[in-house]
């Protein structure tokens, strides 16, 4: 049976080019309302906005975080999801332990 060993996590980043300004001014406040409505804690940043999924969100999104910014010079949306992962090895006997 495999070993558990600590926990760790794979980050997943998007970046989204061209969208106008009108998009850009809202896509924080209602990217922040909805993660809210959905039992995660949002706070607002320098940077945008960082959400982590709280005691009460869905039992699926445990260990998941999200972060969003928009510049308005360069008309890009950015966001990145933390997802946690477990990693498993070998029992110390195998050949590769």
């Amino acid at each position: 049976m495999p070993s558990r060993h600590p926990a760790c996590s794979a980050k997943h980043s998007c970046h989204i080019g061209q969208v106008t300004n009108g998009d850009l001014a809202d896509a924080l406040p209602r990217i922040a309302e909805v993660f809210s409505s959905q039992g995660w804690r949002t706070e607002t940043t320098d940077e945008g906005i960082r959400s982590r999924a709280g005691d009460g969100a869905p039992e699926r999104s445990a260990g998941y975080s999200f972060t969003a910014s928009v510049d308005m010079a360069t008309h890009t949306f950015t966001t990145e999801v933390t997802s946690p992962c477990v990693r498993a090895s070998a029992t110390v006997d195998s050949l590769f332990g």
